[in-house]
């Protein structure tokens, strides 16, 4: 492991450049495995692709000022903080926010579906095979879908009925280094 100061930086910024990528700070790796679901929707940074998108300023100061959060490392299994990001083309922004990622295990997948209804987050990102799955019970699932509240059994859809759809422009792939640098973003904190 590197230095905890000597993120990577151009990395980082290459990879959100091809999509985005879920970044484990305290190892400075990048997990292939587990289930991510944004564990502060109150720390998320929106940047709009009309103001340039994300920067490599952006990320690092993110990175940096989420530090209290991600530092703490919990107990095996309880989901850990790491940083996430990706390229929204259907909003046109870049978001930065950090998700819990929880291993690819029946007790895993059980506490990422309990953490989506927590913070009534619209979806869980599966790391290893880059898919989305929808959670059933948030109100823009439901309206996309049409499922109905009204408590008949027959208007209302499983969890497993969801659909399971991948997300095209979410390209949490490896990439070369590089060395971007970018302006600091104003106005943005932890606090």
């Amino acid at each position: 492991m590197k230095n905890r100061g000597e993120h990577q930086w151009g990395d980082l910024a290459m990879r959100m450049q091809r999509g985005g990528f879920t970044y484990n700070p305290r190892t400075q790796t990048y997990p292939t495995s587990g289930i991510a679901v944004a564990a502060h929707p109150g720390a998320e940074l929106k940047v709009p692709h009309s103001e340039g998108g994300a920067t490599l300023g952006d990320i690092r100061g993110f990175v940096k000022g989420s530090q209290p959060i991600w530092s703490v490392q919990h107990a095996a299994g309880k989901g850990q903080e790491h940083i996430g990001a990706w390229r929204d083309e259907a909003e046109h922004k870049d978001v930065l926010d950090l998700p819990k990622v929880f291993p690819e295990t029946p007790s895993g997948h059980m506490k990422s579906r309990q953490a989506l209804l927590l913070r009534n987050q619209e979806s869980s990102f599966h790391l290893s095979d880059y898919h989305t799955e929808l959670n059933p019970y948030h109100a823009k699932t439901r309206e996309l879908y049409d499922v109905h509240g009204s408590g008949d059994s027959g208007e209302q859809k499983l969890w497993s009925d969801m659909p399971s759809e991948g997300r095209k422009h979410d390209k949490r792939r490896p990439g070369p280094s590089t060395n971007l640098l970018g302006p600091q973003r104003e106005g943005f904190s932890f606090s």
